[in-house]
């Protein structure tokens, strides 16, 4: 059995630099994306999107955006390709009571349509002949409130905790993909150093070495880049040009093709 895995990341739909509004440069990307997906999807059914976060710009964004973006993944659902999105820095409400702006989109009720504030494994694909997993380790974008909630000093000590239980339980024998918005020491910044919302945990080093991973995605920087710890980390970068100094970078996303 074939599993193909297509992998973006940060849209930052609702985003304005210098003077100009991304909105049409995102969702023209996006629909590119669409159409490979489901080219993808047509050849074969195990066709699964992730997207590694910040969908939004921001944790209130406009009305007409948030339509936006739900047409987006109506689009995703109609087509039956099973979506996976984890939450951003610039998705995620850092107050007590309150998760994201990617709320809506839950609240559409799309059945193909995932969408995680939280760390979590999650099999996205079984072979029964194989006994074999597609898995998905989701790190999003984690508030303080939440880990305060959890009986955690630090958002670092809760992402910690939480991937030490996992990785203990994960199999050499599947595919375990982390799914991640994490600082990553040694990876080059973009834009998103100038776009004000930082994110200030680091991605768990036992993700980094652990030899029941077979690799990471990770969303926040928006230059597209591997950095080679002893698990390689592939750093999404943003779908389309998010101003004047990403001008020469190269937007694209990722096509991950697995036999299980």
């Amino acid at each position: 059995m074939i599993v193909d895995l297509i992998i973006t990341g940060d849209l930052h739909l609702d985003l304005r630099t210098d003077g100009i509004d991304r909105n049409d440069d995102i969702m023209k990307a996006m629909h590119e994306i669409l159409d490979y997906t489901v080219k993808i999807k047509k050849e074969n059914e195990n066709t699964f999107l992730l997207n590694a976060g910040d969908i939004f710009h921001g944790t209130r964004p406009k009305a007409a955006t948030i339509a936006l973006a739900i047409s987006l993944f109506e689009k995703f659902n109609n087509f039956s390709i099973g979506t996976h999105v984890i939450a951003g820095n610039h998705d995620v409400i850092d107050e007590k009571g309150k998760t994201s702006a990617l709320e809506p989109i839950i609240a559409a009720n799309f059945k193909s349509i995932n969408i995680y504030h939280d760390i979590e494994l999650k099999c996205i694909k079984y072979c029964k002949k194989s006994s074999k997993s597609v898995n998905i380790i989701t790190i999003p974008h984690i508030s303080k409130s939440k880990a305060i909630d959890n009986g955690f000093k630090t958002v670092q000590e809760y992402i910690n905790n939480m991937c030490e239980e996992i990785e203990e339980n994960l199999s050499t024998d599947d595919y375990n993909i982390v799914l991640s918005h994490m600082n990553i020491g040694g990876a080059m910044i973009g834009s998103e150093n100038m776009l004000i919302k930082g994110t200030h945990e680091d991605f768990p080093s036992i993700f980094k070495t652990s030899k029941k991973i077979y690799c990471s995605f990770n969303g926040h920087y928006h230059k597209s880049q591997i950095i080679n710890t002893t698990i390689p980390i592939i750093c999404t970068g943003s779908v389309s040009t998010n101003d004047f100094g990403e001008r020469n970078d190269t937007k694209h996303f990722f096509h991950l093709k697995l036999e299980i």
